[in-house]
């Protein structure tokens, strides 16, 4: 009875192992211009509602993006920038510059009080594309886009993705951060050594 008991919990306790939340993904000091393959990456590997958070770590301002493939059937970003006290000013600079230049755009109300409401600009299908709107909204809320930027990814890998030689490359990177308290949790080396490390924040 005690060793059925036992297999039970084991089995009780992976199954909670396998199903636990990921850890967000954090890659500190790197370039804007550096983050393509990450695009790409989300794009085609990762799972619906992936979130990509882009922000300046000296005042924390950011842009974020979040996968959705609702709107055509296909993998896609959408950028997604919140009215909230800190960002007020430069929604209503965002939202007239898309109306003014007839970018597809949408408002997407919320039950908040504090972050009302959220502009979104949908069906971003590439790499390039992405990067491109992330300049552009870098470039209007005030953060110099040539400078180091903290970028975090929250979202997992589904099993049928995980093929391919950027998982064939797993492992472990070696860390060369002298600031900041951070543990490896794992690494993918692309070939173009743009992304070589992510790193979770402890």
């Amino acid at each position: 009875m005690s060793t059925v008991l036992l297999i039970v919990a084991a089995g009780i306790l992976v199954c909670l192992f396998l199903l636990r939340p990921a850890p967000p993904w954090v890659l500190k000091r790197v370039k804007l211009s550096q983050l393509e393959p990450t695009f790409r990456f989300v794009i085609e590997r990762m799972a619906e509602g992936t979130v990509v958070i882009i922000e300046e770590p000296r005042t924390r301002n950011f842009v974020q993006f979040y996968k959705d493939t609702s709107d055509s059937g296909d993998p896609a970003l959408v950028f997604s920038f919140p009215d909230a006290p800190w960002s007020r000013f430069y929604f209503e600079t965002l939202l007239k510059d898309v109306a003014s230049r007839g970018v597809a755009h949408r408002i997407v109300d919320t039950p908040t009080l504090e972050t009302p409401r959220f502009l979104e600009l949908p069906g971003i299908r590439s790499a390039a594309h992405a990067l491109e709107v992330a300049r552009w909204g870098l470039e209007n809320i005030g953060v110099d886009v040539n400078s180091e930027l903290r970028v975090i990814i929250k979202g997992y890998v589904p099993w049928k993705a995980r093929g391919g030689g950027a998982w064939k490359r797993l492992a472990i990177a070696r860390m060369r951060y002298p600031w900041g308290a951070l543990r490896v949790v794992h690494g993918i080396r692309f070939s173009s050594g743009i992304l070589s490390t992510m790193v979770w924040a402890t």
